[in-house]
């Protein structure tokens, strides 16, 4: 019983747990697998009436039975509840309860859901935005020349759109499969800025931002695959242009023992501190409606968190609203120069 990796128990006729693993323990007591359950009712250690239902069942048909059952302790869990009479075929005798987590199960099965949601919702509405003015321009509109032309500049920005999606999702796709090799080779921070500073001047110049690479004295080199660095540093910037509407955006790097940090810093609306955590969640916006404005597919944080993990790099983010965020990846084992 010990050996037992899920929870269990065995419940005695009187309703009073006779045995209890230590895994049991530590899901029921909070962690605390000292905590004995032996001699408690069962009902006062599992509060829920749908494992009440199931033990009757089980005792009263002398059969075993198995649903999933939902749980709080405190946060939210699922398990797939095993319930056996120890004598088969006799009513009211005692019962072993055994408990499979089935948490991650569902938790992936809720995203892959949302993540189809999601997808669907994206497509739909540039699709229905081409096919709403084909339709229209074969329906006579062709004739407006004025019309004509503004239409089809639609038709390409949703088509622009729908392939900036595919895009990214494919991008997505192969990262997790591990389908991108990752190539290590030494770089400069000051290499990898300067590109990001070159591709993404303009687009800051025109929103009237200060765009700075600020580099410490010395030598700033680490091991990594060039073109994935600059990919990930391409995205956090563009998204730091995209939300910051004065003041700067700015690159840097901060040296630490045996690591470097590299950030990007701007004066931008801020991420409230309960939205955080999720940052990374495929299609998860902060301002949906801004994203979408600015052609975002809610996809590249998803991009780039997959691609730090490939070079087993992390990411911290230090935000407050109103007055900037700042995203700092953090490269440990670099050699102090």
């Amino acid at each position: 019983i010990r050996a037992v990796p899920d929870a269990l128990l065995i419940i005695g006729k009187d309703d009073r747990i006779e045995i209890a693993n230590e895994t049991a323990r530590e899901i029921f007591r909070g962690g605390d697998a000292s905590g004995d359950l032996v001699g408690l009712y069962y009902y006062e250690v599992v509060r829920s009436p749908q494992l009440y239902s199931l033990i009757d069942r089980a005792r009263e048909t002398g059969e075993p039975v198995a649903e999933e059952l939902r749980v709080e302790l405190p946060e939210e869990r699922f398990y797939r509840v095993m319930i056996s009479p120890l004598r088969f075929g006799e009513k009211g005798d005692s019962a072993v309860v055994l408990f499979h987590d089935t948490t991650q199960i569902r938790m992936l099965e809720r995203m892959r859901t949302d993540f189809v949601a999601n997808v669907s919702h994206e497509i739909k509405t540039p699709v229905t935005a081409i096919k709403g003015f084909a339709e229209t321009l074969l329906d006579g509109a062709i004739d407006d020349r004025d019309n004509a032309i503004h239409f089809l500049r639609t038709i390409q920005k949703n088509s622009e759109r729908l392939n900036r999606l595919v895009e990214d999702l494919l991008m997505l796709s192969r990262v997790e499969l591990g389908e991108i090799q990752i190539m290590k080779e030494e770089v400069a921070a000051g290499d990898i800025f300067e590109h990001v500073r070159e591709t993404l001047s303009e687009r800051a110049a025109a929103r009237g931002l200060d765009f700075r690479v600020s580099l410490p004295e010395g030598d700033s080199r680490f091991m990594a695959d060039r073109n994935r660095t600059i990919q990930i540093f391409l995205n956090l910037a563009e998204n730091a242009i995209k939300f910051t509407e004065s003041g700067s955006v700015e690159l840097g790097v901060e040296r630490g023992y045996d690591r470097i940090i590299l950030y990007v810093r701007d004066t931008g609306i801020g991420i409230p501190g309960d939205l955080i955590s999720r940052l990374g969640e495929r299609f998860f916006r902060v301002d949906p409606s801004r994203s979408r404005e600015l052609g975002g597919t809610g996809l590249g944080l998803a991009i780039v968190k997959h691609l730090l993990r490939a070079q087993g790099w992390d990411m911290e983010i230090r935000s407050e609203e109103g007055k900037g965020t700042e995203v700092r990846v953090v490269i440990p084992n670099v050699t102090r120069k």
